[in-house]
């Protein structure tokens, strides 16, 4: 194990630290596969941002800042744009769940 993972895992036991991090993480997930279905379906930034009328730092911004926050009417937006769609299922959590929210990009 990687001396990162060594330390991650020791942080990880704080109950604060750990639901702060999966918190990130759901997120960031949730913006990688925006953006891997940008990719896929072979939109550059600058269409996407031309799409929601608006600048492509801005588009790059929230798909690749690691303090990006989105809100849900971006997140929106950017669906709008790509013409995709996304399936929320709210079901009660398990022992195998890594985080809030589980993405997954179908094509």
């Amino acid at each position: 194990m990687s001396r990162f993972n060594q330390r991650l895992k020791a942080r990880l036991r704080n109950q604060d630290v750990a639901a702060g991090f999966r918190e990130m993480e759901a997120e960031l997930n949730l913006l990688g596969a925006i953006d891997t279905m940008r990719e896929q379906l072979h939109v550059s930034k600058e269409q996407l941002a031309t799409r929601m009328d608006r600048t492509r730092p801005s588009i790059s911004r929230v798909l690749n800042d690691e303090d990006a926050n989105p809100t849900l009417d971006t997140i929106t937006e950017l669906l709008d744009a790509l013409e995709v769609t996304a399936d929320v299922k709210l079901r009660r959590r398990t022992s195998t769940d890594d985080g809030p929210i589980r993405v997954e990009v179908v094509i």
